[in-house]
């Protein structure tokens, strides 16, 4: 099964952390790998939580202009 978490920021500045086995590391790369090389600008992978809960990570890229206040 491939067993991953993604926490999220607190407030500013935390850091994120990505904690997962083997497998589902390996298809996040995969994902970030295909969206870096589909001119959609997305890639997509299913992970599981440890309690056997699935859901999808879902990587998008976005080349626009990351102006505060957009």
């Amino acid at each position: 099964m491939k067993l991953l978490h993604i926490y999220g920021q607190a407030i500013w500045h935390d850091p994120v952390y990505i904690i997962g086995n083997r497998e589902a590391l390996e298809d996040l790369k995969k994902a970030i790998e295909n969206v870096l090389d589909d001119d959609k600008g997305e890639g997509k992978t299913e992970a599981f939580c440890n309690d056997g809960e699935g859901y999808y990570v879902i990587v998008k890229q976005d080349n626009s202009d990351w102006q505060e206040g957009d």
